[in-house]
């Protein structure tokens, strides 16, 4: 899936995505709110997940992926960093390494976070959340610190 994207310029960019296979296709065309995934190794769960955060800040909205620790949020930073870099010069997101951010043109953004600090993720609020490892965050953690933050917004989750 394609998104139109308005860069700094006040151009219109399309930035590209790679195709979806059929079961990611449907977990991200879900209306779910809440989508949860069971998958096994190879499935793409971190591809999807990267995908939706993007299109979610290339549409101006604000995206978070939270991992249960430092270390597993920085895979996933990895693999952002690498699909923010792949876009057209004409789209020039703004990269933070330090704070594991990045802001695209029309005021979206992407953030990294760890769940090993509970406390330093609240006050935000949020259109996405993928929760990497979900397995592996505490229960508290969701019901109170992440899901508040979805709620102003109606925002959705990817675990």
């Amino acid at each position: 899936m394609d998104v139109q994207v308005n860069n700094k310029a006040g151009r219109t960019v399309i930035a590209e995505f790679p195709e979806l296979h059929e079961a990611q296709l449907k977990v991200a065309e879900s209306d779910a709110r809440w989508k949860i995934l069971c998958a096994g190794r190879r499935f793409g769960k971190s591809r999807l997940g990267v995908q939706l955060c993007l299109q979610t800040a290339l549409a101006g909205k604000r995206a978070w992926w939270v991992a249960p620790t430092y270390t597993i949020a920085r895979v996933g930073w990895r693999d952002i960093l690498e699909s923010a870099r792949s876009f057209p010069e004409a789209i020039e997101p703004e990269i933070s390494l330090v704070n594991m951010e990045v802001k695209f043109p029309g005021g979206g953004s992407i953030a990294v976070r760890s769940a090993d600090t509970p406390h330093r993720l609240r006050g935000e609020g949020l259109d996405f959340l993928v929760m990497d490892e979900a397995a592996f965050v505490k229960p508290d953690v969701w019901h109170q610190v992440l899901r508040p933050t979805l709620t102003e917004r109606k925002g959705g989750a990817l675990f």
